[in-house]
């Protein structure tokens, strides 16, 4: 059986050396040129391949440096063919769709960024920011009167008000970051201080200059004025959110 890790595109040209010193999810990574491409795989003894950590790191890994030799149509984890005829036969099926994505993907790497304030410093600047949010905290506190049930009320009301603010620096960042992008996925935050969860397509090379501006956004849309903002890079990886190279020939491991 072979091992499948993804198609590099036809003007690549990979030294046979290229993976060397990488360790693959199933040994020792071959290259075979095929009319749609370079197939990037390994021969696989037929075995449960799980999804450890170990694994995982591989597969990434071996894309990882197969970014630097040409477009690169990644295959998810642990994706397996009978052999490298029937993996021959279903690229030649879908030659059209997978030029068309060598076109549109090229020069492209993904990035995932993630910005965010911490949350304490965060919610005393959007109370400081709001004199009802701030008349209704200081009525909260010289109240001997207030119970649980008022402190919830106003918990609630200052969660809505932080949701706002969050949903409208994101608005104001990804406008600020949308030109620099040729496709993005915005993801679901991972906090309530979360501005931004952005998954994003730029041009090979526009990352030496992303760092400043996602930090010039950050800095000026809005949400906790004044705190330093938390950004995170990761990448540059291969196209996983932006394309998937599926064959029909495939199983799962």
């Amino acid at each position: 059986m072979t091992y499948l890790y993804g198609l590099l595109s036809p003007d690549a040209d990979p030294g046979p050396a290229q993976f060397d010193g990488i360790e693959g999810v199933t040994g020792e990574v071959r290259l075979s040129r095929l009319p749609q491409g370079v197939l990037i795989h390994a021969d696989h003894d037929g075995s449960d391949i799980r999804p450890k950590r170990r694994n995982l790191l591989a597969h990434a890994r071996i894309l990882e440096r197969a970014l630097g030799m040409g477009t690169v149509l990644p295959m998810r984890f642990g994706m397996v063919a009978h052999d490298l005829p029937a993996v021959a036969a279903a690229l030649a099926g879908q030659q059209d769709r997978l030029a068309a994505e060598m076109i549109r993907l090229q020069n492209a790497v993904e990035f995932g960024i993630r910005v965010e304030f911490e949350r304490a410093p965060a919610l005393q600047c959007l109370v400081d920011a709001s004199a009802a949010l701030q008349a209704e905290r200081d009525r909260l506190r010289g109240d001997p009167r207030t119970t649980e049930r008022d402190r919830a009320a106003f918990g609630s009301r200052l969660a809505a008000a932080l949701d706002r603010a969050r949903t409208d620096a994101q608005r104001r960042v990804l406008a600020a970051l949308r030109p620099r992008l040729r496709d993005h996925v915005i993801r679901v935050p991972d906090s309530d201080v979360q501005v931004l969860a952005l998954d994003a397509l730029v041009e090979t090379g526009a990352e030496t200059d992303l760092p400043a501006a996602i930090d010039a956004a950050a800095r000026t849309c809005g949400f906790a004025t004044g705190l330093e903002p938390i950004v995170r890079m990761v990448g540059p990886v291969p196209p996983y959110t932006f394309t998937r190279l599926v064959l029909p020939c495939t199983e799962a491991a």
